[in-house]
């Protein structure tokens, strides 16, 4: 999964949805080589890019009504359940003043869980946002634990 040419990979499974660390990625099982050891990974794109190890990133199924296909917008505003997994897609655009206005439209409308996002990097998260709040009125800083 480290090679230097392209390598298409049978897939092994259907595509889930896969978070490794923040990051969340449509995926496929595959085989292959990584630090010259045979393994099962979690891959993606046409190439087989490696995410992370199976057994080591969080699985979700997408919903049935979940698209699978590219989003129509390169800002997306998201509705996710309390594990952070898309449930609907709440509204677009090309614009990120104008997503970002819309974000805070539909968080006052949706308190369970709104995302912005930039195709898969999340730009604002609403239950992380929330969180922040909370730690502050406890005289929390926001990194300290």
């Amino acid at each position: 999964m480290s090679e230097n040419k392209p390598t298409k990979r049978k897939p092994l499974s259907e595509p889930m949805l896969i978070k490794h660390g923040k990051e969340w990625q449509v995926c496929y099982k595959a085989k292959g080589k990584l630090e010259n050891r045979t393994v099962t990974a979690w891959v993606y794109g046409p190439e087989s890019t490696f995410f992370c190890e199976e057994g080591r990133g969080f699985v979700a199924q997408l919903p049935d009504n979940y698209s699978k296909v590219l989003d129509p917008f390169p800002f997306m505003v998201d509705r996710v359940d309390s594990k952070d997994v898309p449930m609907e897609r709440l509204g677009g655009s090309a614009n990120a003043i104008a997503a970002g206005a819309m974000y805070e439209y539909l968080i006052t409308r949706y308190p369970g869980g709104v995302r912005l996002r930039n195709g898969i990097r999340i730009m604002r998260d609403q239950n992380e946002e929330t969180e922040l709040e909370r730690r502050r009125k406890n005289g929390h800083p926001p990194g300290d634990t």
